[in-house]
């Protein structure tokens, strides 16, 4: 059973530093299957944790990939920081995806 509140603060680090740092997209899969390991383990996923991974991805241009975390971390009522917020403003003239979803979600739509 999963343990609530618990952190793994070395695989948080090592998702953040592969996420961020890595200019590689398959590092940012390398992140994400270390993401659910951590589940799967009994550390839950937690907003900075979401956020370190959604960064990542839109960093590597896989923005539905993105939009699903996004909407998972919001149905676990987890929210995006100031800083991924920023990324899909940023992103949103250039990518359909972002796009539509920003626009789903100012007017309340569900994406799904």
């Amino acid at each position: 059973m999963p343990k609530k509140n618990s952190t793994l603060p070395l695989s948080l680090c090592a998702i953040k530093w592969i996420c961020l740092e890595s200019p590689f997209k398959k590092t940012v899969i390398i992140a994400y299957d270390l993401f659910r390991k951590m589940e799967d383990d009994g550390f839950l996923p937690n907003s900075c944790s979401y956020n370190v991974i959604i960064q990542g991805f839109l960093q590597n241009q896989d923005s539905s990939t993105a939009i699903r975390l996004i909407d998972e971390m919001v149905g676990k009522r987890f929210s995006v920081n100031l800083s991924t917020f920023q990324m899909l403003l940023d992103l949103e003239s250039q990518d359909e995806i972002i796009s539509q979803f920003m626009r789903g979600s100012s007017q309340g739509r569900d994406m799904k």
